[in-house]
């Protein structure tokens, strides 16, 4: 097959849709298939725009467009003419298009590749909540927002959701057919086995984290990811005299903000900003945690909470309506749901892990083997499946 996917936050990869188009992309390229990515220029880097492909995979291109940056971290948006889009459709004889954000972008690739006849695949990556703050006070934005939603998604062949819950949502804005298929995870890439115990006490050290038991959070310090929330339990933990650190590893535009509230709790000791990390402090990251915990508000499967899964952790998430991470849960046998109200819910179920190493043990060993049905290698063949059956049609 000769597949092009759209994402403006891929190559490199902003947030959970960046991650997703580049393992999907890249598994495809290694089966064969030949992938060109459309992309935007990335996060303060130069690059030429538009004009061919200019990074290889060894089995496709990417091709980067003029685009502008999105505030607090959030990646950038591409602006490319449709005249150019076509052109790179019929140059490359691309016969599926996989189109992974509703924005400018995706909305010009879809209008290409519907001119030239070529089947469209829309995944859905991004909800109304990460774009207009649940505070914000204006919901006409957010009826504009939805609308478009429903334009852009009643175009698609068929609809790629990374979970059941995501499926739910997607309900509301188009009758075409959706299938569920897991962002997935490499479990090569994610194990814990890669580590050296040496490589693992440097890390702890270098964090001030020997003799403490440690939560992680990996993942955007934006609004939605309710990275407030995890300092309160912290200050409930720290008034309970537990000798615990939390691990924020991630940047974005509410760091300066968490850490000055982080001084008024006077939790300052306790709790740990990494900034990002990468490859094997990654991995280090979530071998050193007992437990991986997240109280989003929206999570349409999280990513992160897969790689802790992987890395074989007990996992911590919190209980919301707009959050598909707690499908990952399976409650008491590999970790638990929490309360977004009553932090002591959070500070129990933490402690019980903790005291009990049987339980926790138990949980780490029970995340791993739930993990094994998202693997990568899995959900690319059901991708696979669903392109080869749209270009058959």
């Amino acid at each position: 097959m000769r597949i092009c996917f759209a994402s403006d936050q891929a190559f490199p990869a902003v947030g959970g849709e960046g991650i997703s188009t580049e393992n999907f992309s890249l598994g495809m390229a290694k089966r064969g298939h030949t992938v060109i990515v459309l992309t935007s220029q990335g996060s303060g880097l130069i690059y030429h725009t538009g004009s061919g492909a200019i990074y290889h995979t060894g089995s496709g291109a990417i091709y980067r467009f003029f685009s502008l940056l999105l505030p607090g971290q959030k990646g950038s948006l591409a602006f490319p003419s449709l005249i150019k889009i076509i052109s790179i459709l019929k140059r490359e004889r691309i016969n599926i298009v996989q189109i992974n954000l509703p924005s400018y972008l995706g909305w010009q690739t879809l209008r290409g590749a519907r001119k030239i006849g070529i089947p469209v695949v829309l995944g859905f990556h991004v909800q109304v909540g990460n774009i207009i703050p649940f505070y914000f006070p204006f919901s006409l934005f957010k009826g504009i927002l939805e609308a478009w939603f429903t334009y852009f998604y009643s175009k698609a062949d068929t609809a790629v959701v990374p979970s059941r819950f995501a499926s739910e949502i997607l309900k509301k804005y188009t009758y075409k057919p959706i299938r569920i298929v897991s962002n997935g995870i490499d479990l090569k890439a994610f194990d814990v086995k890669k580590l050296t115990s040496k490589e693992i006490e440097t890390f702890r050290k270098r964090y001030s984290l020997s003799g403490f038991s440690v939560l992680l959070y990996t993942g955007r310090l934006n609004y939605e990811k309710n990275i407030s929330y995890l300092l309160r339990i912290m200050q409930a933990l720290k008034e309970r005299k537990g000798r615990v650190k939390l691990l924020i590893v991630g940047e974005g535009n509410l760091k300066n903000r968490l850490q000055s509230k982080m001084a008024r709790l006077g939790i300052k000791r306790e709790v740990i900003f990494t900034g990002f990390l990468k490859e094997k402090d990654l991995l280090c990251a979530y071998a050193c945690a007992d437990i991986f915990i997240l109280s989003s508000f929206y999570e349409l499967q999280s990513i992160a909470t897969l790689e802790a899964m992987a890395m074989r952790r007990a996992i911590l998430i919190g209980r919301s309506k707009e959050n598909a991470a707690q499908e990952l849960v399976k409650e008491g046998a590999n970790g638990y749901t929490f309360s977004l109200e009553d932090p002591g819910e959070a500070v129990e179920k933490i402690n019980r892990i903790l005291s009990h190493e049987k339980l926790k043990k138990s949980m780490q060993e029970k995340s791993y083997q739930m993990i094994q049905a998202h693997q990568i290698e899995k959900s690319i063949s059901k991708l696979e499946k669903i392109y080869e059956n749209l270009i058959k049609n």
